[in-house]
């Protein structure tokens, strides 16, 4: 986002303009954006010169999206990369991501990777990615995790999940992790519901009365 013209509006008004909520908002789901920004690499080259992604008005855009929301999803990426040591995945950037939700004051909670149908045993159960994450930040996240696997991680918050599959199916939307579904993989599937589940809640806890 560049201003070329000075008659133009400024960046704030840009800005504004580009985060403005729609009127009405809908009263009966959650209204959900996404916004970001991607390469092959994470990096950018321009003229043999390379650098990160984004610039300062990529984070005004950020910080007044995130001034908007009530709640902020953020995943890894770009691509996820993995060698079965504990320190050669993309997953380890979770570490310093919470550690910056928190470090803003946020509420942090993990979503947790746990399969009942990969063939690798160390992401059987609660996946390794997980307890690599929680070696590394210096925040510990809230843990939701389904009752059967609460019990692989120490202070985990048990949470009953969803039926994930009727959710998915009542949106008509067929959703896929590894090329397996909930009925392939429902422990995988379990974590993610136990995850949304703790959301919803944390935000009902922060909503005014009456809301």
């Amino acid at each position: 986002m560049r201003i070329l013209s000075e008659e133009g509006p400024t960046p704030q008004e840009c800005v504004d303009e580009h985060v403005a909520l729609p009127d009405p908002l809908p009263h009966d789901r959650a209204f959900v954006r996404l916004n970001m920004i991607a390469s092959a690499d994470g990096g950018s080259t321009v003229a043999g010169v390379s650098g990160g992604l984004g610039n300062r008005d990529d984070h005004a855009v950020f910080g007044a999206l995130r001034g908007l929301s009530d709640a902020v999803v953020v995943g890894m990426g770009p691509g996820v990369v993995g060698t079965a040591s504990a320190l050669g995945t993309t997953a380890v950037e979770v570490a310093a991501t919470v550690d910056a939700a928190a470090a803003m004051g946020a509420r942090v909670g993990l979503c947790c990777r746990a399969s009942s149908a990969d063939a690798r045993v160390r992401h059987q159960g609660v996946s390794h990615h997980v307890r690599t994450i929680l070696d590394l930040a210096a925040h510990r996240p809230e843990l939701p995790l389904p009752p059967d696997l609460a019990g692989e991680v120490a202070d985990a918050t048990v949470i009953e999940p969803p039926d994930v599959a009727a959710v998915l199916a009542g949106f008509d939307l067929g959703i896929t992790s590894m090329g397996r579904g909930p009925g392939d993989d429902p422990a995988f599937f379990a974590a993610a519901g136990a995850a949304g589940v703790w959301a919803a809640a944390a935000l009902r806890q922060r909503a005014p009365a009456g809301q």
